[in-house]
């Protein structure tokens, strides 16, 4: 299962994700599996719990869909926990036309790929800095290592020293 989950081609096996640079702490991952019908895949995505609910969730899974459609994936096939109201909830917003199967608590929800590449996010995202952050880094507007570095050096001239807040 290890091996299945980490030895990835990124073509039909692909995985993004997003970290902490200061920190090699995962803040969130989505990857697909290419299906033997060659145009469908397994998605999934996890975002870590001091960061659900900021839009990281929507962006890395706009990012797989624009990374699917790059290699000629049309649909995704997600199973999500019936009580997960914030994930099949991201995925009608993206991708209002789709199926839903329910077999003990455990929704299979099959859904077209939405029209999405990396340069041209959806609308409607959710507001605040560090989803504007990783929203112009996805899009490549910003070189994000420079400023993260930049921020560091800021924050550290100040007399308090760098201030870090609570990702709760």
């Amino acid at each position: 299962e290890l091996t299945y989950l980490t030895e990835i081609d990124q073509h039909d096996h692909f995985a993004l994700g997003a970290i902490l640079e200061d920190q090699p702490v995962g803040l969130g991952i989505a990857r697909f599996i290419r299906l033997p019908d060659g145009t469908s895949a397994e998605a999934a995505i996890v975002v870590s719990d001091e960061v659900q609910g900021r839009g990281l969730g929507r962006l890395l899974l706009l990012r797989l869909c624009a990374a699917a459609a790059e290699r000629g994936i049309e649909r995704f096939r997600c199973e999500v926990l019936g009580s997960n109201t914030a994930m099949t909830g991201l995925l009608a917003q993206i991708s209002p036309e789709r199926t839903i199967e329910v077999e003990d608590g455990v929704m299979t929800i099959d859904l077209p790929l939405p029209n999405v590449t990396p340069s041209q996010p959806q609308v409607d995202h959710p507001q605040g800095s560090v989803f504007a952050f990783l929203r112009a880094a996805a899009q490549n507007l910003i070189e994000w290592t420079e400023a993260i570095r930049f921020w560091r050096r800021c924050s550290s001239d100040r007399p308090d020293g760098p201030t870090r807040r609570s990702a709760r």
